[in-house]
Order: C-alpha cells, then structure tokens, then sequence
C-alpha cells in the first residue's frame, strides 16, 4: 500500500519523534547497539540504531528487514570503503534538521498540521532510502510503522541507560534484542540474526525466436567485448514518481576501448532489461563478437542464454580493464557535473 499518510497519522508521528527526541537517547546510545522492532502489521522487522553520538546529526534510523540489516552490516563493516552509503541503504530514516534540509513538501505537512518548529535541529525529517533508489517520502504504511518504533526506542533506550547489558552486542553474540507484540502487550525476545549471503534468484525469459532469427543471418563472429553494468549514483533521472540512480551497462570492445552501447535502466528487473537490451543490440547492428568478457557471477547468467545460442565464447575474468575506464571517466563527469 503506497497511500500517503492521512493527518491523524502524521500527528502520532511528530509526536512519537518529539517524545524520542527529548530522551536525547544519543548521549548514551551508539550507532553499533542495534536493536529490533516486529511491525504488528506485517510481522517484518525493523533493526534500529540511534545516531548523534558524535554530535553531527542525531536521530533514528531503522533498516527494513533482512536487506536493510544486511545494508547495515555492509556499511558498519567497511564504512569507509563504501561510496556512496546513502544510497545503498534500505531503511526508514528519522533526523532533527534545522528547516534549511526540510523541502516544500515537509513544510507543507508542518504547516497543515498546525504545528510549529523553531532553533537548531528542532525540525523532524523522515524518509524513505531504498537502494538505488533517491531518498523519497513516507507512506501510510511506513508512517504507522515508524511512529510505533520510535514508541518502542523509547523503552529500550531508557532500559540501556538503567543497565548497559540490556541489549546483546550483535557482533560478539549474532543476537539481537527484537520487541514484538502479542497477547495485547509488548514483549522482549532475542533473535539470532540471520546474516547469510542471499543469491537473488536470476529468471532470464529469452525470445527463441528472435535469437533463431539472428543466428539464420550466419553474421561472421569478428572481436572481442566487455559487458559490464554499475549504479551511476552521480546521475540522478527525475521523470515520473521517485526519481532514481540508473543501472548502467556497458558494451565496450577490450582491445580499443570504443564503447558500443551504453544503456540505462530502472533498478527494479534490471537482468532482463540487460538481456534483452543486448540482444537487441545484435539484432539492430549486425555485430556479432567471438569472445565476450565479465567479471560479475551475475552478468555470465544472464548473457549465458543468448551466448549460448549464438555460439558466442563467454568468459568470466577478473577484471574487464577496457569497461572500468569508461565507468571511470563517467563517474568523474558526473561528479564535475554535480559541482
């Protein structure tokens, strides 16, 4: 459900967020105690941090599930080797901003709902990050979700504050305290996380038809390609609805460095936008490579069905050296562009 939130919903949530914020739970809290929250409505799991220890930016933020924990333990491993952290996040997210980082939108919302903000940090900011994904406004749903986290961070912060054993340290245990609601009451367990690598199952639907049809042509096999894709987070694309960073793949040759196709996609069902993009683009041009080279497990499965047929060489290197130039020079222009 993508509805927006109606006033009665948006008012708890304000609510909640004051009521958590003059806990100032960040004085004794670190973004490493990380704690869960079942939501009563569809049984997920939201894994909570508090930030602000460091005194730069303070608030709560809660990572969706199984892919928001696994984004968290992605950055809390290697924070600073990942670019781009922002953006790879799947979490709600709940900051105290000065009204200068609050759009027309928010301001609208604080303004309907009659409310009223004034000083540094004091203005609630909340929003949704999915990877590859712009940072984008709350839903109904997430509204409800969020506002009875920040019900439940209350308990658990000032219990952590009372006895700094309360919660398990995740990295030393793979426990994690989680508050789930039954029986009318809200209880305590301790969950052991699941923190297993999960394969995204890859489903290529593949034309026969067309793939006969180009192999009928007998176009003679001549050079050698790199295939590669990557999230170009330097180039956000705002058309309708939430704006997005594009997938980008390459179709470079490995010998010259020409680029023959660059195609940008949506993140969502971006393996069979990449199939059928390189298809078609040996249909349209007529080319036909004798080798192609990849470096992602992913990549060698999708292009395997169309290879295959085509009596293409498909091998998987360690690294494509002609296609990371060109994903090189791209993101720099990007960069120089955001300036």
């Amino acid at each position: 459900m993508n509805s927006e939130p109606t006033n009665e919903e948006w008012l708890k949530l304000y609510d909640a967020a004051l009521k958590f914020k003059a806990i100032e739970a960040w004085n004794w809290m670190y973004d490493d105690y990380l704690f869960g929250v079942q939501n009563p409505e569809d049984g997920e799991i939201g894994y909570c941090t508090v930030i602000g220890a460091l005194g730069e930016v303070f608030g709560l933020i809660v990572y969706m599930g199984q892919n928001g924990l696994k984004s968290y333990l992605t950055i809390a491993s290697n924070p600073e080797k990942i670019e781009n952290n922002l953006y790879i996040q799947d979490c709600l997210s709940a900051t105290y901003d000065d009204r200068a980082y609050l759009d027309k939108k928010d301001m609208a919302i604080i303004k309907k709902l009659g409310l009223k903000f004034r000083g540094k940090n004091a203005y609630p900011l909340f929003r949704r990050y999915k990877p590859n994904y712009y940072p984008w406004y709350l839903t109904a749903d997430e509204c409800r979700f969020l506002t009875i986290v920040f019900e439940q961070a209350v308990y658990i912060c000032m219990k952590v504050k009372n006895d700094k054993s309360f919660l398990p340290d995740i990295f030393d245990t793979g426990y994690c305290l989680v508050r789930y609601f039954e029986d009318g009451k809200w209880k305590d367990k301790q969950e052991r996380l699941d923190t297993g690598e999960k394969k995204r199952e890859i489903t290529i639907q593949t034309n026969e038809l067309k793939l006969a049809a180009i192999k009928k042509k007998n176009i003679k096999s001549e050079g050698k390609w790199e295939i590669d894709f990557f999230v170009n987070f330097t180039m956000p694309i705002k058309e309708k609805g939430r704006p997005y960073f594009p997938l980008v793949t390459l179709i470079v040759d490995s010998l010259s460095g020409h680029v023959f196709n660059v195609y940008l996609s949506e993140p969502s069902d971006y393996y069979q936008k990449i199939f059928d993009n390189f298809v078609e683009f040996i249909e349209k041009t007529g080319v036909i490579p004798r080798e192609i080279f990849v470096e992602k497990d992913e990549l060698e499965t999708i292009i395997h069905p169309a290879s295959a047929s085509l009596g293409i060489k498909l091998s998987k290197v360690k690294k494509c050296r002609m296609v990371k130039e060109v994903q090189k020079g791209l993101l720099e222009f990007g960069r120089k562009r955001m300036r």
